[in-house]
């Protein structure tokens, strides 16, 4: 997408719950894509179908709502498709769920807020409660440098409040940025690379923005080895 490609309609008709919703464009451009940025009153989920599938024991974290990537066979869009903020901001740009990206408006004290009481203390306090929590439901953690670099930072966040273990599972080589940063956690962060194919070319039809496949395996290796 060329970054001249959209302008903001304001006079597009919107439903009443899509003019209640509020939305920043940031002016800035992430994987080629417009970024904005949603309010939020949380960044923690306390339960998901993600531990269906082992990844997580329930608990979730996200700091963003659509993806750097753009994955054919993405299921977050489905998810999302009557979310009132991202509406507004798809009929006022004219642009497609897969040309945005979205994120919500400072996350990190939102997430502290839900860990921590306003007197400083913690709100999960059993060091008992050693279950792992899985980022992300929506978005890839790493799909580019700021986004890794606020994963690590969200990351942090939970690891020195609370006891869990958290998973990050992303398709990015980006993700050796992320393991650098927490390495003094590394104990309690499970990373994993994920992939629908081994070919380059097969994945750059489907898994756009993507890391190759060949650039994962080679952060798989690194973290392996570190």
């Amino acid at each position: 997408m060329s970054k001249s490609t959209f302008t903001i309609n304001t006079a597009a008709l919107l439903t009443n719950a899509q003019s209640k919703a509020r939305y920043q464009w940031t002016g800035n451009w992430r994987n080629g894509k417009p970024v904005f940025l949603i309010a939020t009153r949380s960044v923690l989920s306390a339960g998901s179908e993600f531990q269906k599938k082992k990844l997580c024991d329930g608990r979730t974290f996200t700091l963003g709502l659509t993806c750097g990537f753009t994955c054919l066979f993405c299921y977050v869009k489905s998810v999302l498709c009557r979310h009132s903020g991202i509406a507004r901001i798809l009929k006022e740009t004219g642009l497609s769920f897969e040309d945005v990206v979205v994120e919500k408006e400072d996350p990190l004290p939102v997430l502290k807020r839900e860990l921590v009481t306003r007197k400083g203390q913690r709100r999960f306090t059993d060091p008992a409660d050693q279950g792992v929590i899985f980022s992300s439901p929506m978005i890839d953690i790493a799909a580019n440098r700021h986004m890794a670099l606020r994963t690590v930072e969200a990351s942090r966040l939970i690891l020195d409040h609370t006891s869990w273990t958290i998973r990050l599972l992303s398709k990015s080589a980006e993700l050796k940025t992320v393991a650098e940063g927490l390495s003094d956690y590394r104990e309690r962060v499970i990373y994993g690379l994920s992939t629908g194919t081994l070919d380059n070319q097969v994945a750059a039809a489907f898994e756009l923005h993507a890391s190759s496949p060949s650039a994962r395996l080679r952060t798989l290796h690194w973290l392996q080895d570190n």
